[in-house]
């Protein structure tokens, strides 16, 4: 019985394999091996078509970004800061300020440094500029009562040997104001004209700008209690508490 059985089961398998070596396939295995063979075969751009690009949005010219970044950046309340440095030999006054549109605190570590940029032609740039490295600078961050300090240095050309001589300054060389919310005693470690910067300069601005660098050498306290800002083209005074108080207008920045 066992011979007989696996005589049978052999002539069932070459059976099978006869059967299936000879079967012609039905229509639907046929069309279904035919499609198979034609995808497989399809060159890939056609198989997977190249999604679109997207088009680059066209930029605008370096004066409109420059007159959209002045409308945003007036959203943005600014703190208002004179820096005084002593002037050379033989000036009328000892000293010369100016009213900063920018300043902005830049590492407190390894060295505390900050930094500011003037608008050229600038007499407080040329001064910097002809005292060298280590000229030293002191930054008052101004308080409400300093908006009239602010403004007198602010205007080109104003003589401010009398402005110097008020007791609003401390006694320090260069002096600092005693009623500003705080000062900095600065020493500048390096310019950068930034008249090139980012790409060639502009026919209409042919001066630009010029950043300084400057590292703190000392920070103090004043005695002003309300920070003064500039927002929308005026001044405002921020308390401790967070009111504010409108000032009125001021200089165009």
């Amino acid at each position: 019985m066992a011979i007989a059985s696996a005589s049978t089961g052999a002539t069932l398998a070459a059976l099978r394999r006869g059967a299936y070596a000879g079967a012609t396939p039905c229509r639907v295995c046929r069309a279904s091996s035919s499609s198979s063979r034609a995808i497989s075969t399809a060159p890939p751009s056609r198989q997977h078509a190249a999604a679109p690009r997207p088009r680059p949005r066209p930029l605008p010219s370096e004066a409109d970004v420059g007159a959209k970044m002045r409308a945003v950046l007036r959203n943005v309340a600014q703190p208002v800061v004179v820096a005084v440095a002593r002037t050379q030999p033989g000036s009328s006054s000892a000293y010369h300020g100016a009213t900063l549109t920018s300043f902005a605190s830049l590492t407190l570590e390894p060295h505390p440094l900050v930094a500011f940029s003037l608008r050229l032609p600038s007499r407080m740039a040329d001064l910097l500029r002809e005292s060298g490295q280590a000229c030293t600078v002191a930054v008052s961050l101004l308080a409400r009562d300093n908006q009239h300090i602010a403004d007198s240095l602010a205007r080109p050309g104003t003589e401010q040997a009398a402005l110097f001589a008020q007791p609003d300054w401390d006694g320090a060389d260069p002096p600092a104001l005693r009623a500003a919310v705080g000062s900095l005693t600065c020493e500048v470690v390096r310019s950068v004209p930034l008249r090139d910067v980012g790409g060639q300069t502009a026919p209409s601005d042919p001066h630009g700008s010029e950043l300084f660098i400057c590292r703190v050498l000392d920070a103090a306290d004043g005695e002003g209690t309300d920070s003064l800002v500039h927002y929308q083209r005026e001044y405002h005074a921020v308390s401790r508490g967070g009111g504010r108080r409108d000032l009125g207008n001021s200089i165009a920045w």
